[in-house]
C-alpha cells in the first residue's frame, strides 16, 4: 500500500477519521492538523517525510501499547503509515516545545467535540424529560498524580518527604460525567497547585441541574458561590475548620447538635446553615452517625497520618467529628432526599476506579517514568489524555446507557425510554481496550488490509529491532550464516 493514503485531505478516508465510528466529527481533518502544527510552531517547514499526522498516529499507538521511546515510535511510524524514520528523527520532533503545545491544543478541540456530540445532548435531553430529578449531569471531580523520571525534578518539582534524591511530579485534575463516562474538564497543574485553586477551573462548563462532587480539598467558598450563579448543585465534605451559622447568623456548636439530633447509629440529620470563610454560603448540612468501629478507625488513621507526616495531633474537637459523616450540598430535601445525598457522594469514588483503571491497565505508570526530556515526556502523558478522551467517548468508562424502546407511544407521543446500567468492570476491560484502540490504529493505518499489516509490521520491526542488537555479541543469525558459509 503506497503512502499516499494519509495525504487526502479529508478525514472521512484518512486513518484519523477511521479510529472511531462516530469519530469523524471528532478527530480534526488531516488538513487542520497540518495548519494546527505549524500554527504552534511544531512544524515551521513543509515536511519532506513526517508529516504532523504521521507523528500523532504513531504516538497514538505506541501509548495504546504502553510504549514510549522514540524506537517504539518510529516503528509505529513505519507500521501506520509505511514510513521508514530514524528513531533519531522521531527524537528530533518530539523534544521541540511545540509537540507539547500541539498535543495540548489537539487535546481541547478533541474535548470540546465530543462534549458537542448530538449523542450527548440528546441524552441530556432526554433525563430532563423523562426524569423527575432536577439533576441533569452528575459529575464527578478529582486529581490523580503521575510520578515522572526524577531526573526531570527540577522542571516538575514533586513532593519531598523527606528524602535525599528528588522527585519529579505531574497532577492531573479532571472532571468526568458519571452517567456517559465522558471528559469534561481536563488540566496538567504542577504538583505544587493545590487543589483549592483548580477548584475554579470548571464553572465556565458548568450548566444548569449539573451536580459537581469533589473531595474536601476542593472545598471553598468561592467555588460554592460560582456552582450556585450557575444554577447547579454541589454535595461536598465539610471542612474541619469552617465553622457553620444557622439562619440568624449565630454559631451552631456542632459537636452538641449532632449529639442531640443523631445519636444513635444510622441517625440522619438536616439543618439549613451558612459555612463561613472568605464569605458566607448557604446550603444545608446533611450528617449521618456511623458505626462505632467506624468513627474508632477513622480516628486510628487520622492520628497515624498526622504522626507520619510530622504535624501535631488533631484536635479534640476534630477527632470527636468523625462520629458521623457531614455533608454540604445545596440541593434542597424535596429535590434529593437525605439518604440519597449519602449515595450521592459514596458514588465519587467511581472516578478513583476510573484513575485505577487508567494509570494501571494501560502501561502509564511505565510510560511516564520514562528518562528523556520535559517536553517528550508532557507530550507522552497528553497523547495518553487524548487515548483516554477517545475511550471515554466511545462508552469505555459509562455507567448507564439510555435505550428508547421499541414500538409506538401510546397517545401519539414519544416513545419511552429505558435505562440500562452497565455491571462490567473496568478493570478487567480497560487493558484490553486500549490495545484494541493500537491495533484499530494500526489497521486504519494499513487501509484494513490484513497482509498489509503483517508485511509492515514484519518488515520494521526487521529495521527498528536491529538497533537494539549488543554491538560486542555474535547473533545467533551470524553464527547460522557463517556455519552456512564453511559448510559450503
Amino acid at each position: 500500500m503506497s503512502r499516499g493514503t494519509l495525504s487526502v485531505q479529508n478525514s472521512l478516508t484518512s486513518p484519523l477519521g477511521r479510529l472511531a465510528d462516530s469519530g469523524r466529527g471528532l478527530i480534526p481533518s488531516v488538513t487542520h492538523i497540518r495548519a494546527l502544527a505549524r500554527t504552534v510552531g511544531w512544524f515551521r517547514r513543509a515536511a519532506k517525510l513526517i508529516q504532523p499526522e504521521h507523528l500523532l498516529l504513531a504516538l497514538l499507538a505506541a501509548i495504546a501499547f504502553g510504549e514510549r521511546s522514540a524506537r517504539a515510535i518510529a516503528l509505529e511510524l513505519g507500521i501506520c503509515s509505511d514510513i521508514n524514520v530514524s528513531r533519531q528523527a522521531v527524537w528530533k520532533r518530539l523534544r521541540l516545545p511545540g509537540a507539547v503545545r500541539f498535543m495540548q491544543a489537539l487535546c481541547q478541540q478533541v474535548l470540546q467535540r465530543s462534549l458537542a456530540d448530538p449523542a450527548l445532548l440528546a441524552l441530556s435531553d432526554s433525563l430532563k424529560k423523562q426524569l423527575a430529578s432536577p439533576i441533569r449531569r452528575v459529575l464527578l471531580g478529582d486529581a490523580t498524580t503521575f510520578t515522572l523520571h526524577p531526573s526531570l525534578a527540577a522542571i516538575f518539582p514533586g513532593s519531598k518527604n523527606g528524602k535525599p534524591v528528588p522527585k519529579s511530579h505531574l497532577k492531573l485534575q479532571l472532571v468526568t460525567d458519571l452517567l456517559s463516562g465522558r471528559w469534561i474538564h481536563f488540566s496538567l497543574d504542577p504538583y505544587g497547585r493545590s487543589d483549592a485553586k483548580a477548584a475554579m477551573d470548571i464553572l465556565p462548563l458548568l450548566r444548569a441541574g449539573d451536580l459537581l462532587i469533589r473531595d474536601l480539598g476542593y472545598a471553598c467558598m468561592a467555588s460554592f458561590h460560582g456552582i450556585i450563579a450557575a444554577k447547579a448543585f454541589f454535595i461536598s465534605r465539610l471542612k474541619a475548620r469552617v465553622h457553620v451559622l444557622d439562619e440568624t447568623g449565630e454559631r451552631i456548636p456542632l459537636r452538641q447538635t449532632l449529639r442531640r439530633l443523631a445519636p444513635n447509629q444510622g441517625d440522619l440529620v438536616r439543618l439549613p446553615v451558612l459555612m463561613t470563610g472568605s464569605d458566607r454560603v448557604p446550603c444545608f448540612l446533611v450528617a449521618q452517625r456511623v458505626p462505632q468501629t467506624v468513627a474508632d478507625q477513622r480516628r486510628r488513621k487520622l492520628r497515624a497520618k498526622h504522626k507520619k507526616q510530622g504535624f501535631k495531633p488533631p484536635g479534640k474537637r476534630y477527632l470527636e467529628l468523625q462520629d458521623w459523616t457531614i455533608l454540604v450540598t445545596n440541593l434542597e430535601e424535596k429535590q434529593v432526599a437525605n439518604p440519597q445525598v449519602l449515595g450521592w457522594y459514596r458514588m465519587r469514588w467511581r472516578i478513583e476506579t476510573i484513575f485505577k483503571a487508567c494509570k494501571s491497565h494501560t502501561g502509564m505508570l511505565r510510560v511516564a517514568g520514562h528518562k528523556t526530556n520535559a517536553h517528550h515526556a508532557k507530550a507522552l502523558v497528553l497523547a495518553w489524555v487524548l487515548a483516554m478522551i477517545l475511550l471515554a467517548h466511545r462508552g469505555s468508562f459509562a455507567m448507564v446507557n439510555l435505550r428508547r424502546i421499541q414500538g409506538d407511544a401510546g397517545g401519539g407521543g414519544e416513545p419511552p425510554w429505558e435505562m440500562r446500567c452497565h455491571r462490567t468492570s473496568i478493570f478487567k476491560m480497560t487493558e484490553r481496550l486500549m490495545r484494541s484502540l493500537g491495533m484499530e490504529i494500526e489497521f486504519a493505518g494499513a487501509g484494513f488490509n490484513f497482509e498489509e499489516h503483517y508485511r509492515r509490521t514484519h518488515h520494521y520491526c526487521l529495521i527498528h529491532n536491529q538497533t537494539e542488537l549488543a554491538k560486542n555479541r555474535q547473533s545467533l543469525a551470524e553464527i547460522l550464516h557463517s556455519n552456512l558459509l564453511i559448510q559450503s
